[in-house]
């Protein structure tokens, strides 16, 4: 059941709609970008890893933190890095495993 999700992500892109200042917002939004809040999200701002990132950018799960092995990569990418237009992609990218049962993604963002 997406609904508490999906009221979450509505409230964020309200707020975002009334932001004056430019912003980043990070997280894992347990969600694919096939999902109809990926869309959302992508209306009112960028999608780091889509704009400059390698690849599929799957990040969960990182199956070694479940004791599988490494050679079975992640799944779906649910994690994302998103900004306001203020800012533009020069790089994103899959970081290596770290712990964690998902991979990180590392972007870096120039203020324009």
């Amino acid at each position: 059941d997406d609904s508490a999700r999906d009221a979450q992500i509505a409230k964020l892109i309200d707020r975002l709609q009334t932001e004056p200042l430019p912003y980043v917002v990070a997280g894992d939004f347990n969600m694919s970008d096939q999902a109809s809040a990926y869309a959302d999200l992508a209306a009112v701002m960028s999608d780091s890893f889509r704009e400059m990132g390698r690849g599929l950018g799957t990040s969960w799960p990182a199956v070694q933190a479940l004791g599988f092995p490494a050679l079975i990569p992640p799944l779906v990418r649910i994690d994302y890095i998103w900004h306001s237009d203020e800012f533009r992609t020069v790089e994103a990218a899959q970081g290596p495993y770290l712990g964690s049962d998902h991979l990180p993604l590392y972007a870096t963002l120039v203020l324009e």
